[in-house]
């Protein structure tokens, strides 16, 4: 990240590399440190990094590692689960670790039908790498809240 896209964070580099090696390092105990300080809500959203795959946010770093305790701080922290880095939200980055994405799949906030900027959804994604765990995981999540669904469905009444 250069120093001008730093600044327009409102943090300096310093600040947005040990946010970024933290959370590439697993390190929660630090991550917990860094979050700790008033008005760090738009470090936790914005893009921390931008490479070949695109830019992503701490959240998507998060779960594509697997790093189940920084994205317990992160979400703690008001991370948002939806938010869109280059059209991907982060689950559209935990379908590379099954770690990251059963956590993040616990969340009742994920949209999971969240399509990315090439009309692809998180399934969708995991279907075409042909990642059968991830698919399935998905699948079941889904299920799942429909099932919660239709458990507080009021019955409807017969009028006779």
């Amino acid at each position: 990240m250069t120093a001008t896209a730093a600044a327009q964070l409102g943090h300096s580099q310093e600040t947005l590399f040990a946010f970024y090696v933290a959370i590439l390092g697993n390190d929660h105990v630090s991550l917990r440190a860094l979050l700790i300080h008033p008005g760090q809500q738009r470090l936790v959203d914005s893009p921390i990094i931008r490479d070949r795959n695109g830019g992503f946010n701490a959240l998507m770093l998060a779960t594509s590692l697997g790093h189940l305790e920084c994205i317990d701080h992160l979400i703690t922290a008001g991370a948002d689960v939806n938010y869109r880095v280059d059209g991907r939200t982060p689950l559209h980055w935990a379908i590379r670790n099954v770690c990251g994405l059963l956590r993040l799949l616990t969340d009742p906030r994920v949209i999971l039908d969240a399509v990315d900027d090439s009309g692809h959804t998180a399934l969708q994604r995991a279907r075409g790498e042909k990642d059968l765990r991830a698919s399935a995981e998905m699948i079941e999540a889904e299920a799942a809240r429909r099932q919660r669904r239709l458990a507080r469905a009021r019955p409807l009444r017969l009028i006779a």
